[in-house]
């Protein structure tokens, strides 16, 4: 935990010390093989649905990228050349039609499928690890619940497995990015290698702003992690124990020290929100840049013959989207940590063991019901 965060200190003092071994403001590495192999088998089952969802998610790549090529393609082809007639003109127009709106319903289709099976592996493993912990807890000794909060229990419950859900999310979303921005830099190279290389020349500049964006951004996402961990705990020492805070008379006091940890999470939600919309206009202002110097070089370079009209068309759809993987990655990078954390948090509840078990001859007890 790093004590410099603001608020920490205020909402420590109020709270007291953390239950379990890994705090909430702690974050993991973005890969840990560990809780990937476990996660793996709460996958296995749907492994089948998870292959569909790829394939659908790689159709849906490869139609984005399709588009720009197809439009690039008709002005080169049939619009921009003289020794068409007419007639070979619209015929080859509307073959390219025909396949753009090929590619248009195979983008629909795939996304649709993606999402789809992507929605259902991720609910499915979200059920059986609740249930899982669920189980898990009702197994546990009550000395275990007499050193560990309940909030904080149920934060482990409900936040670290949407959490874990989110990974899965993320994962794949990651691997659609990089791989968008892979054909993205295929595509482009292959039709002029130095209007690409020119078109990069924003990169690095990016990269180091996202550098320091995510340094500051991963301080408030942990800080945001720790406040609904307080505003949690304290919600269920309050609402179980009210009987002892009506008969303390201690009403203001709790109300108080809640308000201070609620004022704590809204101000870590809108600090992280503040850098979040600090980042959009950067990209803006970097895609603009790449797209006047394409405008610029490749307008000369399209004036002397050197280059195509539909290429830069396609330069020109292709830079739009080229900073949208990289910004996403970025702003992944945050989550795939807190991700990591959580399952090491769910994992480690999971590998508990009760205070006193069964031997493994001990004989089953009657059904009993209550009066």
């Amino acid at each position: 935990m790093n004590p410099n965060l603001p608020g920490v200190k205020e909402v420590r003092r109020i709270r007291g010390r953390l239950s379990l071994v890994l705090e909430d403001t702690e974050f993991g590495k973005v890969y840990d093989q560990t809780v990937i192999l476990r996660l793996a088998q709460y996958l296995k089952p749907h492994w089948k649905m998870t292959l569909v969802s790829l394939v659908a998610m790689l159709l849906y790549i490869g139609t984005q990228i399709a588009v720009p090529v197809l439009v690039g393609e008709a002005i080169d082809r049939y619009l921009r050349d003289p020794d068409l007639s007419v007639p070979e003109r619209v015929s080859g127009l509307h073959g390219i039609g025909l396949m753009f709106a090929g590619v248009v319903v195979l983008n629909l289709v795939g996304n649709f499928i993606h999402l789809r099976g992507l929605a259902r592996v991720n609910m499915s493993v979200l059920y059986k690890l609740r249930s899982d912990m669920h189980a898990h807890l009702q197994r546990l000794s009550t000395q275990f619940f007499d050193h560990n909060e309940v909030g904080r229990l149920m934060s482990r419950v409900q936040n670290d497995t949407t959490a874990l859900q989110e990974f899965m999310t993320i994962f794949v979303v990651g691997f659609a990015e990089v791989l968008s921005l892979i054909l993205i830099v295929l595509v482009m190279m292959n039709r002029n290698m130095d209007l690409a290389l020119l078109c990069f020349i924003v990169m690095p500049v990016f990269v180091v702003i996202m550098i320091f964006w995510q340094i500051r951004a991963r301080r408030a996402f942990m800080r945001i992690r720790y406040a609904i961990s307080g505003v949690n705990a304290s919600l269920q020492e309050n609402i179980t124990g009210v009987r002892v805070t009506q008969s303390m008379n201690r009403e203001k006091v709790n109300l108080s020290q809640f308000d201070e940890l609620n004022a704590e999470h809204l101000d870590a939600n809108l600090y992280a929100s503040k850098l979040t919309a600090g980042l959009m206009p950067t990209v803006e202002v970097l895609t603009a840049v790449a797209f006047g110097i394409l405008i610029v070089v490749g307008g000369r370079m399209e004036q002397t013959g050197s280059l195509e009209l539909g290429t830069m068309v396609t330069f020109a759809l292709l830079v739009q989207r080229f900073f949208e993987p990289i910004r996403a990655l970025v702003m992944q990078y945050a989550m795939m940590q807190r991700a990591m954390t959580a399952g090491m948090r769910i994992f480690e509840l999971l590998d508990v063991q009760p205070d006193l078990v069964d031997k493994p001859d001990a004989q089953a007890l009657p059904p009993i019901r209550g009066m």
